[in-house]
């Protein structure tokens, strides 16, 4: 076996298939083993790697072809050396790196061809939010395309608030452009609610103020889909005299539920009532919304809660 010559990792002399070992190192690569094993076979032999070649072990025989884009320019090396950006290589085994024609180079070290696609060699104007795609030869010869979750001209791209994607600069993304929902129409978290990210990417938003607040911040969402018409008026008035109801905040006014549970005329029966009650209201050009609003859901729990 061999033996370590003093505690630096030092070179040592060793018997069998690998002539010499780096103990107390980096392990030997498997090419270095097997160009060791190898060596048997050439009765130890001591010759130098030529150009455009390399010897894994010590840069001595057996010797290995330098792989495209690298070069052996000295005799006797143990690795190749890959080409600078802006030069190549002719295929394998090359001893000088080939500088490239004018305007073109190539993408990194090591390179085999030179090119003049600007995507890869990351000279265009594309956006950071954005794909570069090459469309021919020659320099600006490639289109950007905004990446999924951004809308621009690939130039220059911002968040495409509304999407449903949550992408940076946006706080939250709940798939529409409406406000009072948690998520603002710039896709900002909206005062008194809290967004977390659901397992298709969106936002899922909610509201953690007091009950009757939430109450009015849902009712207000609902009479802006009333308004494009993806709601009916008294589904927004049914949705907030529940939730008012359920609200622990929120206290009986006696009246007018008790006008509507002693009056003389004895009102239509169930919630029908509060909705002809807060249409009424409406009417009244000296009542304010809240009020109407404050109205229906005293008269529903009365009618609903007696």
């Amino acid at each position: 076996g061999g033996t370590a010559s003093g505690g630096g990792g030092a070179l040592a002399p060793h018997v069998g298939v690998i002539r010499m070992a780096r103990l107390m190192g980096s392990a030997l690569s498997t090419e270095q083993v097997v160009a060791g094993a190898r060596r048997r076979l050439l009765d130890g032999s001591s010759r130098q790697c030529p150009l455009g070649r390399f010897g894994p072990y010590e840069g001595l025989e057996p010797c290995l072809e330098c792989a495209s884009g690298s070069v052996a320019p000295e005799r006797g090396l143990e690795r190749c050396e890959p080409c600078s950006i802006g030069f190549f290589t002719e295929g394998r085994g090359a001893t000088d790196c080939l500088l490239c024609p004018p305007g073109m180079t190539t993408a990194s070290e090591g390179s085999d061809e030179c090119t003049a696609d600007d995507c890869a060699l990351g000279t265009h104007s594309c956006a950071a939010e954005a794909a570069c795609v090459d469309t021919g030869v020659g320099p600006e010869s490639y289109m950007c395309s905004c990446n999924v979750g951004y809308e621009g001209d690939g130039m220059m791209c911002v968040p495409a608030c509304g999407d449903g994607i949550v992408v940076d600069g946006e706080e939250c993304d709940d798939g529409n452009g409406r406000a009072g929902d948690g998520c603002s129409r710039t896709c900002q978290v909206e005062p008194d609610f809290a967004c977390r990210q659901t397992a298709d990417g969106a936002s899922d938003c909610e509201c953690l103020a007091s009950a009757a607040s939430c109450c009015s911040k849902a009712h207000a969402l609902c009479r802006q889909l009333v308004e494009i018409g993806e709601r009916e008026h008294l589904d927004c008035l049914s949705e907030y005299g529940g939730c008012l109801a359920a609200a622990e905040e929120v206290t009986r006014m006696p009246s007018p539920d008790v006008q509507l549970r002693q009056g003389s005329t004895p009102p239509p029966p169930g919630s029908a009532a509060c909705n002809a009650l807060h249409e009424a209201c409406q009417m009244d050009r000296m009542k304010s919304g809240p009020q109407c609003l404050n109205l229906y859901s005293a008269c529903l729990k009365a009618v609903v809660y007696p």
